[in-house]
């Protein structure tokens, strides 16, 4: 999947979907957004978990190119995202109040704030932050303070913070002198996410404009 220069990226409204080995990038707003949706022709819409988004996602690369979140999780979705990277977006992951998320084995890096989450429902474990600034149900901590963080969030006993350099495929390696060197999961995406694009010009209303399409 590759998506540019959108304001979402993947939108999903309802229903249980699955991203794998996928890349999505540079869009202006969010780079996934979860939300659910209650039709009104639907009998019993508010109780049928159908209307209530699910997202799992593997081998996923997120590059926000300076977009607002990578993945937003809003009020009762659910995301639970391993092996991937989130990078580039003003906040990594924002997790709205009755969203859910689980986070693990992934790595979110370039993000002023890793993770917003006005939300307790959010497990994370084995993830690499850098350079890790939090904002938990209102309470925001700096990178220095990620063992208050990790008190107060009460997760991410084995996650790491550290310097971290993502390859455009989504390879993870590590300085040598980074803390996060030795976490004991591997993190990101088990292999690398390929995607064959191809790019066509077009002029439109006088201007050229480059487009991008991938399978």
């Amino acid at each position: 999947v590759v998506a540019e220069h959108n304001f979402v990226g993947a939108s999903f409204q309802g229903g249980f979907h699955s991203l794998v080995d996928c890349l999505i990038r540079y869009n202006t707003g969010d780079q996934i957004d979860l939300s659910t949706a209650y039709p009104k022709h639907l009998v019993g819409a508010e109780h049928n978990p159908l209307c209530r988004t699910t997202l799992f996602c593997q081998n996923v690369v997120v590059r926000g190119g300076g977009s607002r979140a990578g993945l937003r999780v809003r009020s009762e979705a659910v995301a639970v995202v391993e092996h991937s990277v989130i990078t580039g977006s003003l906040e990594g992951v924002a997790v709205d109040e009755g969203g859910v998320c689980h986070l693990t084995t992934s790595v979110v890096a370039d993000c002023p704030c890793a993770i917003a989450s006005e939300s307790a429902e959010v497990f994370r474990d084995y993830n690499v932050y850098y350079p890790g600034a939090m904002k938990w149900l209102g309470t925001s901590y700096a990178p220095e303070q990620w063992e208050a963080f990790r008190s107060q969030a009460m997760c991410d006993v084995h996650s790491r913070i550290g310097p971290v350099t993502v390859a455009e495929d989504g390879t993870i390696t590590f300085p040598a002198e980074s803390a996060a060197k030795g976490i004991e999961k591997t993190v990101g995406p088990t292999a690398p996410v390929v995607v064959e694009v191809a790019r066509r010009s077009a002029r439109v209303d006088g201007q050229h404009t480059s487009q991008t399409t991938g399978d």
